[in-house]
């Protein structure tokens, strides 16, 4: 009797390697990291921390080597993850391997605009863009939604079943993303409001902007980059996103702290 060859069975289906989206998740920090912080030079990882000490080129590239360390971090993890798995990922087909690595490819676009840019506020894609967020939010759609609706389609090629609606997921998480990029566009509806102007924005264009938007200066910074103004008519807050307003926020808890790390005068 011939004895049958011992192998290992390994299923058709089953989880996707998640070592692979975390691959594709860091690859796309380097993306970010290479091409906007050193090819283009767009924005550091800090590049809105209202800090002097923060705002030295040094402690910035610094901070995005850090960052970029972290990204090796990550991407370590991934590949060992995969090395002890490489039987089950030889057995996947590549359009599901191909898939996983781009829906984490696109998942970091989503972290990194959500977490980093709006809530942290540490940059946008464009810190000196007449309206950042609305960079934000079309880098997000460009290269975080594509990614996302391929790969989900490619990962989930296996099953027919799961054919159906399976791009409404990633079209959600950008839609609901978006929308929080249009939130933080709004300019507050409080009488006062904390701005944040670009580095190095004239003091003639600051005061010419507020004019254009029924504003008057209640304090700025030493640095000129940092002002608490109040408003006439908040509807026409919108005006100094065109005179170098990088940000127009409420003057809450997060515009306390800010203008507490700036020292301010009158």
């Amino acid at each position: 009797m011939l004895a049958t060859p011992n192998t290992e069975a390994v299923p058709e289906r089953g989880p996707l390697p998640w070592e692979m989206g975390l691959v594709g998740f860091a690859m796309a920090g380097f993306f970010d990291g290479i091409l906007l912080h050193q090819v283009l030079q767009w924005h550091h990882l800090l590049s809105l921390i209202p800090n002097e000490a923060v705002q030295d080129p040094r402690v910035q590239i610094v901070a995005d080597g850090v960052f970029h360390l972290l990204m090796y971090l990550l991407l370590g993890i991934g590949l060992v993850g995969l090395w002890r798995r490489r039987a089950r990922v030889a057995a996947l087909p590549v359009s599901a391997v191909v898939g996983t690595f781009l829906l984490g490819f696109g998942l970091w676009q989503v972290v990194d605009i959500l977490g980093f840019h709006w809530l942290l506020r540490f940059h946008h894609v464009r810190v000196d863009a007449p309206a950042p967020v609305a960079w934000d939010i079309g880098w997000l759609l460009l290269l975080g939604l594509p990614p996302l609706l391929i790969g989900r389609r490619l990962s989930r090629r296996r099953a027919a079943h799961d054919r159906r609606g399976g791009a409404l997921p990633p079209v959600l998480l950008v839609f609901a993303t978006a929308l929080a990029g249009v939130q933080a566009l709004k300019p507050t509806e409080s009488a006062n409001a904390v701005v944040l102007f670009a580095p190095g924005t004239d003091s003639a264009v600051v005061m010419e902007g507020l004019a254009a938007a029924d504003a008057r200066l209640v304090e700025i910074s030493a640095e000129g980059d940092l002002a608490i103004v109040a408003f006439e008519r908040p509807g026409r807050a919108w005006r100094l996103y065109g005179y170098g307003a990088l940000l127009v926020g409420g003057a809450g808890p997060a515009g306390c702290a800010a203008a507490i790390a700036t020292p301010l005068r009158g």
